[in-house]
């Protein structure tokens, strides 16, 4: 597909402008370096090189990374697909972008033998050699990119095999490290590769179910904005369970369609501080029907991740008659949520020379270790047909 690379590396500098802190011409020097450097390689569909990292420079953009990591996204290949050096980038750049595109040219000898015996010492060997977060970070966006032009690998086993080391190793990384826009992402183009009646029928049945959807999010949204003090009103939102989630339950149960599946929506409030989640909590449960069950406090007792929020699902909705969840959190929390825990507490240190900081390595460190010792990163993944 053909891109204006120009305007894209415009568009992530604008962003970049948005939150951080330095001079951002040096997203622009790695984009002509990078240019340089791809010369006229092409990609398996015949575009230019340089097409791959701009776009997986813009697919990191959704977690605000710092400067570091873009500029690293924008020169991963240049050592190991184009005419780039490791010394030219460490004298153009600066050494915490040397270190991370030294890891990721190591990362891509990792080799993937569609060996399910094998998974969890890939994740350990691969997070062991990134020693710094951020690698990961790039990896990801560099994997969804190449997820997104699978169809033009003429080797299906090839296409097959990324897919599936894709949903087998770096979709659970990307959970425990909260990141689950990417995580649901590669989820996603995976599945559409590896099983595609599958991925066909869940989202058939999604987009033929988008008028009920509609309906009920309209007045579920209306009926909560009730329920609640002025205040949160317009703080009431919802999401759409992602296929792959979906997929899973269907084929983890006797369920056959989507309709029998009750948390396929889940409205979602988002309040100041921790009191109000709480206080938000008592409303609903004084004004609609709690499943005791179901209910799920994630503030208390985060998430191995550190995910933090408060589930709770409710009967009450006169023309849905099956349960609802309620996801209800503060906006720190859905942004730690959105973007993960672990780019949050990272990228809180923007700009004046983040790599240079005291400390910065340490925590690099100490997430990764975290990492390491929380045991096994292995999914509940589904087999795929090969």
């Amino acid at each position: 597909m053909r891109i204006d690379c120009d305007a894209l590396i415009w568009e992530i500098i604008q962003r970049y402008k948005i939150y951080g802190k330095e001079d951002s011409s040096i997203i622009q020097k790695a984009y002509e370096y990078a240019k340089k450097v791809h010369g006229k390689h092409t990609r398996k569909s015949w575009d230019p090189y340089i097409n791959h990292p701009v776009s997986a420079a813009l697919e990191l953009m959704v977690i605000e990374p710092d400067m570091t990591t873009i500029v690293a996204t924008l020169l991963h290949d240049t050592v190991s697909d184009g005419e780039g050096t490791l010394s030219d980038i460490e004298k153009l750049f600066w050494t915490d972008v040397h270190r991370i595109v030294e890891a990721l040219d190591k990362i891509g000898f990792i080799k993937y033998r569609w060996n399910e015996a094998t998974i969890e010492r890939l994740q350990r060997t691969l997070l062991a050699m990134a020693q710094d977060v951020r690698s990961i970070f790039v990896k990801f966006a560099d994997r969804i990119d190449n997820l997104r032009s699978l169809q033009y690998h003429e080797d299906v086993e090839t296409a097959k095999r990324i897919a599936d080391e894709s949903l087998s190793i770096y979709a659970p990384i990307a959970a425990r490290l909260g990141l689950y826009a990417f995580k649901e992402t590669m989820e996603t183009l995976s599945l559409r590769e590896l099983d595609l009646d599958g991925y066909l029928h869940v989202t058939g049945e999604l987009a033929h179910y988008t008028l009920e959807q509609d309906q009920f999010l309209t007045q579920s949204v209306e009926k909560i904005r009730h329920i609640l003090p002025e205040k949160y009103q317009q703080s009431v939102s919802y999401r759409v369970k992602k296929p792959y989630s979906i997929y899973r339950k269907l084929k983890q149960s006797w369920m056959k369609s989507i309709r029998e599946i009750y948390d396929v929506f889940a409205l979602r409030i988002i309040v100041d501080d921790i009191s109000d989640c709480y206080a938000v909590l008592g409303l609903i449960h004084g004004n609609l029907i709690p499943l005791s069950e179901r209910f799920k406090d994630f503030i208390a007792v985060p998430k191995a991740n550190g995910y933090q929020s408060l589930h709770t699902t409710v009967l009450g909705f006169e023309w849905y008659k099956q349960p609802i969840e309620i996801q209800i959190r503060t906006k720190q929390m859905d942004q730690d949520a959105e973007r993960g825990t672990a780019s949050h507490i990272l990228y809180k240190m923007h700009g004046d020379g983040m790599q240079k900081k005291d400390g910065y390595q340490d925590l690099v460190q100490m997430t990764m270790d975290t990492l390491l010792d929380q045991g096994s990163l292995l999914g509940q993944k589904i087999s795929l047909p090969t």
